[in-house]
């Protein structure tokens, strides 16, 4: 790969040449098999990802809006503090899988 100068995709790229129904069929897969250590903990985390109703795709959001949005990130980090280790990556992954098909428009 080095004679022809091309770098192997790296994890994002490939994201981002996926359809949006494809991350989000790997974030499905991925979360039936993390390890929460209760339904509270996958309660708790569906609740932090879940879209705030209303929220504009363009302009400012209101101010009830942006608490919602500060209180679902201020829980999120908490969960992922709690969660164990193997519980955190699989979420992140899953985090990050949402976005990019959110980013593709699905």
């Amino acid at each position: 790969l080095k004679d022809l100068q091309v770098r192997p995709a790296r994890k994002r790229d490939r994201d981002n040449e996926r359809t949006g129904d494809d991350l989000l069929e790997e974030a499905s897969e991925l979360l039936a098999v993390c390890p929460f250590r209760d339904d509270e903990e996958r309660v708790e985390f569906e609740y932090v990802m879940s879209e705030v109703p209303g929220l504009p795709e363009k302009g400012k959001p209101s101010l009830e809006q942006i608490v919602q949005l500060e209180d679902r990130r201020k829980r999120r980090d908490r969960l992922l503090e709690a969660v164990s280790d193997e519980a955190r990556q699989i979420l992140q992954r899953v985090i990050k899988l949402r976005r990019a098909a959110t980013r593709q428009g699905k």
